[in-house]
C-alpha cells in the first residue's frame, strides 16, 4: 500500500470530520444571476443551469393573493347543491368529509409538532385567489414567532394539542361531478369543464351514465371517486381522504407519464458535475388543485412521480427534502427561523392544464455562489441521492444502516459532523455544553440570530434548546464538485452507522472528545484513541463509497479514484490511521513504509468488531487478532507488524 507519511493530501484538504472547520476552496464561482429555465413544455421547470436562461432568480419572492372566494365545498353549499340537483321536497345536508383549518404556532414545540404530523402546511388562506405562488406569503411578526398555516384534514382528524381555529367544515367531491360543478355556480366560482368528462363517467345500477353522484345513488359515496371501491380498501379511503392523503408512488418506470393526461405525473432529475443528470428518489412530491385537493406521493428509482386522481384547471406544486430515512434542512443568506428549523420546501409553481402528466423538473448545477435557495435545493437534491446510496452500500457492504437522519447542509462551510442530537438527547447536549460545545466553530451555524430567536420564546432549559437546534448530521456544501459534496456526506452517514453500532453513551464521550480536542487534536488529546478509532473509520468508508459512486469520474487531481485517495495516506494529524483498514482488506505494497502483507479482512467482518468496547486501536488490534485472524491466512506476525508501522 502506497504511504506518504507526511504529506497533504485529498483527506486533509477534504477535512471531512466530525468537529472540524476547514478553509474555503479558493475556486468558488464568483456569484451570478440564478435563473429559471422553461422550454416550450409549459410543465417543465429547469433551476440552475446556465443554458437557455429565461427569467427567474435564486432570491426569494412573495405570494401574492387576489380576491377572496366564496367557498363552493362547504357543507352548505354542497348541501345546497345536491337539494337543487335533487329536486326533491327534503332537503338533505350532507356528510362532512374534511376540515379546514388554520395553525397559528406560539411556540417552538408546536411547530415542530406540526412538521412531525406531516400535514403540508400552507402559509397562505387557500380560498383566496393565487396570483403569484412566492416562497412566503406576508410579514408574520403580528401573528407570533411563527407564520399562520392553513391545512385541510379529514373530517375525523385528532388535532394536536395547541390552539387552532375551524376555518370551514367541508364536503369534498371530486372535481368532475355535477354535484361540484354546480356548487361552483351557487358560489359564482369559474368551472373548468374536464376535456376527458367522459372517462369518469359513473354508471349507475340501471346501466345509464350519470355525473350525479349524491346520497340515494345506488353507489354513493363510492362514485364520488370516478369509479366503484370496496369500502375499507386503500383507494377508496385516499379516494374519500380517510387517510388524509390520495394519489399513489411513483410508477417503477421510465416512462412517468401516466396514461390518463389528467393525472399529474413527471419526472424529478439532479445534476451531479460529474457523473451527469440523475433521478431525485425518494423524494416528497406535493401537488395541489386551485382549492382543497392535494396529494403526497414519493419519486421511485427512476425519479418518477404518478397521483392516481385527475386535476382539471388550475395546480400547483412543491418537493420537500424528505423521506422516511431522513429529512434534509439548511440555511442561506436569508434568515427565517421556521425554515430553518423544518425540511426544505421547494416551490416548483403553477402547472398549466389540462394536461398534467407531463411535469419535469431538472436541477441543474448552479451558476452562482454558494447562499441562495437554488444552490440549496441543488445540493439537497444531491444528498438525499446521496443518503439512497449509503444505505443501498451499507447492505453491500454489511455495514449497519444509519437510523433515520435529521439532517442540516451549512452553504458556507466544507466541514461537517454527525452529533446525533435526536438520539443522544438533551441530556448528552448537556454534557457536550459542559465541555464548550457552545463555544466550539462546529456551532457556528447555529448559534447567532437562531439561538437568539429561540431563547426568546423556548421556556426549557439551555441543553434542551441547542437540541432543538442542532441537527444528527451537518454537512458543509460549498463544494465547486458533487464527487466532494456527497464524499463529505458519507463520512458523517459512516459516523452515523457507526452509531447505530456503539450506541448513545459511546457516542457522547466521541462528541466530547472532539470538542475538547477542537477537532480530532493530536496524539495528546484526551480520547485521542476514541477519536482515532472513529474517524479513521469513517474516512475508510467515505473513501469506499465515494469510489462505489463515482469510480474514476471525480475530481480528484493526484489519484485515479477514491480508493487511490485512501492508499496514498497513513496518519492524518499525526495520529489518526485512516488508511489502516484498507491495508488490512488489501495486500498492496508501498514505498514509503514498511510492506503491508496483510489482506482478506472484509468491511463487514472490520464494522462487526467496532462496538463500543473499542475505544482505541489498540483494542481493535486485538479484537482483530482474538476473532477474525484465525480464519484468515494472516500470521499474528503480519497483523501486529502493521499496527506497529502506525504507531500502535
Amino acid at each position: 500500500m502506497k504511504k506518504v507519511i507526511i504529506g497533504f493530501s485529498f483527506l486533509s484538504i477534504f477535512c471531512s470530520f466530525l468537529f472540524y472547520s476547514c478553509q474555503k476552496d479558493p475556486n468558488l464561482q464568483e456569484p451570478k444571476e440564478t435563473n429559471i429555465i422553461y422550454n416550450d413544455n409549459k410543465n417543465t421547470f429547469v433551476f440552475g443551469t446556465e443554458a437557455g436562461l429565461r427569467s427567474g432568480s435564486g432570491e426569494r419572492t412573495q405570494t401574492v393573493l387576489g380576491k377572496k372566494r366564496t367557498n363552493p365545498y362547504t357543507v352548505k353549499v354542497m348541501s345546497e347543491a345536491y337539494n337543487n340537483l335533487a329536486g326533491t321536497d327534503n332537503e338533505v345536508s350532507l356528510p362532512k368529509t374534511h376540515i379546514y383549518a388554520q395553525f397559528c404556532p406560539q411556540t417552538v414545540e408546536e411547530l415542530l409538532e406540526l412538521e412531525e404530523r406531516d400535514l403540508n402546511l400552507f402559509d397562505f388562506p387557500l380560498e383566496y385567489e393565487v396570483i403569484t405562488l412566492g416562497d412566503f406569503y406576508i410579514e408574520y411578526q403580528e401573528n407570533g414567532p411563527f407564520p399562520c398555516y392553513y391545512a385541510v384534514v379529514p373530517a375525523h382528524y385528532s388535532f394536536p394539542n395547541m390552539s387552532y381555529t375551524v376555518l370551514d367544515d367541508l364536503h369534498i367531491a371530486p372535481y368532475a361531478t355535477d354535484l361540484t360543478q354546480e356548487a361552483f355556480n351557487l358560489t359564482g366560482n369559474t368551472y373548468d369543464t374536464p376535456t376527458s368528462i367522459a372517462e369518469i363517467n359513473i354508471s349507475n345500477s340501471s346501466g345509464e351514465s350519470s355525473l350525479i353522484c349524491l346520497p340515494g345513488h345506488p353507489e354513493y359515496p363510492q362514485c364520488l371517486c370516478g369509479e366503484f371501491f370496496d369500502p375499507g380498501t386503500d383507494e377508496y379511503n385516499d379516494c374519500m381522504g380517510i387517510n388524509g392523503e390520495g394519489g399513489g408512488s411513483g410508477g417503477g418506470t421510465v416512462n412517468c407519464s401516466a396514461s390518463n393526461s389528467s393525472y399529474p405525473s413527471g419526472q424529478i432529475r439532479v445534476e451531479d458535475t460529474e457523473l451527469g443528470w440523475e433521478n431525485v428518489r425518494n423524494v416528497q412530491v406535493i401537488l395541489k388543485d386551485n382549492w382543497f385537493i392535494k396529494d403526497v406521493v414519493y419519486t421511485d428509482d427512476n425519479g418518477c412521480f404518478k397521483v392516481n386522481k385527475s386535476y382539471s384547471g388550475k395546480a400547483w406544486m412543491w418537493v420537500k427534502f424528505k423521506n422516511s430515512h431522513g429529512k434534509i434542512r439548511g440555511d442561506g443568506a436569508d434568515f427565517e427561523l421556521h425554515e430553518f428549523l423544518t425540511p426544505i420546501k421547494h416551490k416548483i409553481g403553477k402547472l398549466s392544464g389540462p394536461i398534467f402528466n407531463n411535469i419535469n423538473v431538472d436541477y441543474g448545477v448552479p451558476i452562482n455562489g454558494p447562499g441562495n435557495e437554488v444552490t440549496k435545493r441543488w445540493n439537497a437534491a444531491l444528498v438525499l441521492n446521496g443518503l439512497q446510496d449509503f444505505k443501498t452500500y451499507a447492505i453491500e457492504e454489511g455495514l449497519l444502516s444509519p437510523p433515520e437522519l435529521d439532517i442540516f447542509l451549512a452553504w458556507d462551510r466544507q466541514d461537517g459532523f454527525a452529533f446525533m442530537s435526536s438520539y443522544i438527547g438533551s441530556i448528552g447536549v448537556g454534557e457536550a455544553i459542559s465541555v464548550g460545545l457552545l463555544q466550539s466553530d462546529f456551532f457556528e451555524p447555529f448559534g447567532n440570530a437562531a439561538l437568539n430567536q429561540l431563547s426568546a420564546i423556548y421556556a426549557g432549559t439551555q441543553a434542551a434548546l441547542v437540541n432543538i437546534l442542532i441537527p444528527d448530521v451537518m454537512i458543509g456544501t460549498n463544494f465547486n464538485n458533487s464527487d466532494r459534496t456527497l464524499a463529505l456526506a458519507f463520512h458523517e452517514f459512516a459516523h452515523a452507522s457507526h452509531y447505530s453500532q456503539v450506541g448513545s453513551g459511546y457516542w457522547i464521550e466521541l462528541a466530547k472528545a472532539e470538542i475538547a480536542a477542537g477537532g480530532w487534536g493530536n496524539a495528546a488529546s484526551w480520547q485521542a484513541g476514541r477519536i482515532q478509532v472513529c474517524e479513521s473509520w469513517a474516512t475508510h468508508i467515505e473513501h469506499v463509497f465515494a469510489d462505489k459512486r463515482y469510480g474514476t469520474t471525480n475530481s480528484l487531481v493526484f489519484e485515479n479514484n477514491y480508493i487511490e485517495a485512501i492508499e496514498r495516506d497513513f496518519l492524518m494529524f499525526g495520529h489518526v490511521p485512516v488508511g489502516i483498514h484498507q491495508d488490512l482488506i488489501d495486500d498492496f505494497n508501498g514505498e514509503d513504509v514498511i510492506f503491508d502483507n496483510v489482506d482478506e479482512f472484509t468491511n463487514a467482518q472490520l464494522f462487526s468488531i467496532l462496538e463500543s468496547n473499542i475505544v482505541t486501536p489498540a483494542q481493535y488490534e486485538l479484537e482483530i487478532i482474538n476473532v477474525l485472524l484465525p480464519g484468515t491466512t494472516n500470521t499474528l506476525g503480519e497483523v501486529t507488524a502493521l499496527f506497529t508501522v502506525y504507531g500502535f
